[in-house]
């Protein structure tokens, strides 16, 4: 719902009594609706009979600090919190004089006409006349410049409006700066941590890789280690075969000499058989 539609439901916003009070707000393209939300709580308007601006802000100090619509704060937040309203009090001099009507050749709503003369020779009656036209004369003056100072203050209203917004669209730049400006920053440090990690992975890349050499020409070793065994093996088994034939060897050898000693034993018989057979 927009400020517009919440004063439009509200029953504290009158704008017949807003236009009545304040025919100035005639004088603008606006609706009384958007009169009091652009200009008329500022300048101190009431909405209605039963909604004092200046006793609200008078009383919560904090809603004129914080400088937002009373109204429309009573509405969304304050009438929930429990703040109190106050209805608007007799009108002021100032008020009397916002509710006259700008028109040449009125005062205070009413049309003038000429006071005709009842008697020509009635020169008093004639001097009053003067003195009362003078007098309405010099009010339609008065009500004339009131309207000037009005639309002055319009004016007025309407480019502390801009510089408001101005003001506000240079905040949203500078934080829109500030923001940019953080943005570049924070990129500038995720590039330096990618760098970073980049770098971090390489060395374990390259640690990684000094592991697998190492795994490897362990494993090298380990297959020379087992190569060496099989190999220390082979040649055991060899001694072994070799110890075998040198023992079988050192038995045959053995058995050689055993039969050349019992073939001399033997030839040593026989020669002693042929002498014995010589002599007899």
């Amino acid at each position: 719902m927009t400020d517009v539609e919440l004063l439009q439901s509200s029953p504290l916003f009158d704008p017949q009594w807003y236009q009545e009070r304040y025919p100035d707000v005639q004088a603008v393209e606006l609706t009384p609706e958007q009169h009091f939300l652009k200009y008329g709580w500022r300048l101190g308007r009431n909405p209605g009979p039963e909604f004092s601006v200046p006793a609200y802000l008078e009383t919560y100090p904090d809603i004129r600090k914080a400088g937002v619509n009373p109204l429309l704060h009573f509405i969304e937040q304050g009438q929930q919190e429990g703040r109190q309203v106050h209805p608007v009090k007799e009108p002021s001099i100032a008020d009397t004089a916002l509710q006259a009507p700008f028109h040449r050749g009125t005062s205070l709503g009413h049309s003038y006409e000429p006071i005709s003369k009842s008697s020509e020779g009635d020169l008093k009656l004639a001097s009053q006349q003067d003195v009362l036209k003078k007098q309405l004369e010099k009010q339609e003056e008065l009500e004339e410049e009131n309207r000037m100072l009005l639309e002055t203050i319009h004016v007025l209203q309407e480019e502390l409006e801009a510089t408001h917004q101005q003001i506000q669209a240079l905040s949203q730049r500078k934080v829109q700066s500030e923001t940019t400006e953080r943005l570049k920053q924070m990129e500038v440090q995720h590039k330096e941590q990618q760098q970073k990690l980049k770098e971090e992975q390489r060395a374990y890349k390259e640690v990684l890789s000094q592991k697998m050499n190492l795994a490897k020409e362990l494993e090298s070793q380990k297959a020379a280690f087992q190569q060496s065994a099989e190999i220390e093996e082979e040649n055991r088994l060899l001694i072994d075969q070799l110890h075998m034939v040198q023992e079988e060897l050192e038995k045959s050898i053995l058995a050689g000499e055993e039969k050349n000693r019992r073939l001399k034993e033997l030839e040593g018989e026989q020669y002693l058989l042929q002498q014995r057979f010589k002599e007899s």
